[in-house]
């Protein structure tokens, strides 16, 4: 898969495993900073591109098998730091969102 935004598309694909490659252009997005070491991590292992000619030389490196990249140790560290800073949900997810919703509705002018 091939993105060009962290949004739900790149959480998606992460959590189901699909081969995926991102052009993220760092002026285009604005994360906070404890997700730095997580977007440097997503560099080093070639799933974050700055530069659109560098994802396209990767995607024709590793074409005939991404599966082998993917499952790579340098790749599933990536992944699994993913996983544990945007994937991770808790048990009870539904009452911190209920919590979250309740939170935002109380604070509305």
């Amino acid at each position: 898969m091939i993105t060009t935004y962290p949004s739900t598309t790149l959480s998606e694909a992460m959590e189901l495993g699909v081969p995926t490659v991102m052009l993220y252009v760092r002026e285009f997005w604005e994360l906070q900073p404890e997700f730095d070491d997580l977007v440097d991590m997503m560099f080093d292992s070639k799933i974050f591109f700055s530069q659109p000619e560098d994802a396209a030389r990767h995607v024709n490196e590793i074409f005939e098998d991404p599966v082998s990249w993917w499952n790579s140790e340098k790749v599933r560290n990536s992944r699994s730091l993913f996983h544990e800073e945007c994937g991770t949900a808790t048990r009870c997810w539904q009452d911190e969102w209920n919590r979250f919703i309740c939170h935002q509705l109380e604070n509305i002018p």
